[in-house]
This record gives structure tokens, sequence and C-alpha cells, in this order.
């Protein structure tokens, strides 16, 4: 599981660094309030030198996800989707729409 992290980081600060100087407007998605997703996310604000601009967990109703991926692609286009966890991944991804210039990075 670690390994698997470590690699989706890499791949994600690869992606990051890949968008080039300006600065770019991040959006995270985050599965749950767990521990270890939080911990995940201190490690990337530490690192990455881009604007997050919203924050988002997902609430325990997987019913409720869409709309939520639908308030995320609302509210901001950002360059730069990071999700934490695989209900993020899978809400994301099935979402595709939430990400307007980037990639979702899987």
């Amino acid at each position: 599981m670690k390994a698997l992290f470590a690699n989706f980081l890499a791949l994600l600060l690869l992606a990051v660094a890949a968008v080039g100087v300006y600065a770019a407007d991040i959006a995270v998605v985050i599965s749950s309030e767990a521990n270890v997703y939080q911990e995940a996310l201190e490690g990337f604000r530490e690192v990455v030198r881009h604007r997050i601009v919203n924050v988002q967990t997902l609430k325990d109703n997987p019913a409720g996800w869409r709309d939520e991926a639908k308030k995320l692609r609302s509210a901001i286009e950002p360059d730069i989707v990071f999700v934490v966890g695989a209900s993020a991944l899978q809400v994301v991804s099935v979402s595709g729409k939430a990400v307007r210039k980037g990639d979702v990075v899987d």
C-alpha cells in the first residue's frame, strides 16, 4: 500500500511540475477524514508550490458523491485535481468533467 501511494504521489508531483512555471490552481478531493489521508494532504501541502483552492472531503453517503463532484465543477475550475483515496479517485474519474485543463492522475 505504501509503495502504491508513493508511486501515485510521484506521478502527481510529475504532473504538477509539467503544468509549468505559472501558479496552478489545485482542487483536492479526499475519500474520508482518516488520519492517513490527512497526513498525505499535509505532505502534499509541504511540497507543492501551487495554490490549493479547494479541499473537499467526501461524505459517508456514496449516493451524494455525484452531487459533490458537480459542486466542485461549478465552484472552481482547477488546473489539477489531487485525489487521496480510492473513493475520491472513483468520483473524480467518473465525473471527468471536473478537470478543465489537466488530467486525472491515477
